[in-house]
């Protein structure tokens, strides 16, 4: 199997581009910052092929959630979207790409991160408050090495 450290190669060379294809809509933005998210978490590591397929992968459905539930407020319709549950079914592996987007930018990512771990680090006196949810998901990620 050949490896690659990230530095020797960039999400443009996957076919990660900053406007979704096939899609007017450009998602430049979140294509980003989700690409900063993804270097930050694989620089200067060892990647296989088949961890820059997950990535490439966990990116593309990451934009794609973003730009369809953007507009939502039914949290049983984002987090059964498609694209979300997709990226749970890619199992542990985007546990730390997940953490460092809710680092990054808060955003819906609690009931994939439960599904993923299989605990919850949120009092129940926390629910409902993304900050705090956050902030408790995040001090979970740092204290279990994924941060």
């Amino acid at each position: 199997m050949t490896l690659l450290t990230y530095d020797e190669i960039s999400l443009n060379s996957l076919g990660i581009s900053s406007t979704r294809r096939g899609s007017s809509y450009g998602i430049g933005k979140e294509a980003e910052t989700v690409r900063e998210a993804t270097q930050k978490a694989y620089t200067g590591s060892i990647m296989s092929y088949t961890t820059l397929d997950s990535l490439a992968k966990f990116c593309d459905l990451a934009a794609t959630w973003k730009e369809e539930t953007n507009l939502k407020s039914s949290l049983i319709e984002i987090s059964l979207h498609p694209a979300y549950q997709e990226i749970i079914g890619m199992g542990k592996i985007v546990i730390p790409l997940i953490l460092q987007e809710l680092e990054r930018e808060p955003d819906h990512w609690f009931w994939a991160l439960r599904a993923l771990t299989g605990i919850d680090p949120v009092r129940p006196s926390e629910r409902g408050n993304m900050k705090a949810m956050t902030d408790a998901w995040l001090k979970w990620g740092k204290e279990n090495g994924y941060l």
